[in-house]
Formats: structure tokens, sequence, C-alpha cells
């Protein structure tokens, strides 16, 4: 069984994926509070999970989200410039 989101609810949905709130959803996106709730309720009902982890849980388990999507949201790397060790 497929499941099938639209693609803002499937973006919205990896923001809460994330940790985020649905407050901090609608100011990332510039949308409205109650549009972020309204698309997390379809992605929820279209996955027939009972509330937001459960919905993230069962969109990888089915691969609607993959995992190292989640995170790449949660660890910003920074890369440095090691200084070279002086030659022998």
């Amino acid at each position: 069984m497929r499941h099938r989101l639209s693609p803002r609810e499937r973006e919205i949905l990896l923001w809460a994926c994330r940790g985020k709130t649905y407050c901090e959803i609608a100011a990332i996106l510039g949308i409205s509070f109650s549009s972020t709730k309204t698309y997390l309720d379809g992605a929820r009902y279209k996955l027939n999970a009972v509330n937001l982890p459960h919905a993230c849980a069962f969109a990888v388990a089915v691969g609607v989200l993959a995992t190292d999507e989640i995170l790449a949201g949660h660890f910003e790397l920074d890369v440095v410039s090691l200084p070279r060790p002086d030659p022998p």
C-alpha cells in the first residue's frame, strides 16, 4: 500500500520529524499556524497515525521519509581547516 503525501504535507511532516513546533514550521515556511496544522493533520490521516511521533516513525518505516534527511536538519557540520604539521 502506497502512502501518498502531497509535496507540502511531506515537507511539513519532515520539519515536524526534526522536532519543530507548529509555530516554528509556520515561520520557517511563511505560512499560517492553521495551514501548518491542516497539512500535518492530512499527513497523519493518510499515514493512519494517531499522533506526530507515530506519523514520523511510520513515514520512515514505509519509506515516505528517510532517516538521513530527518537528521540532516539537526546536524549542520562546520568544515574546519586544521593546520598542517610542519614537515620533519
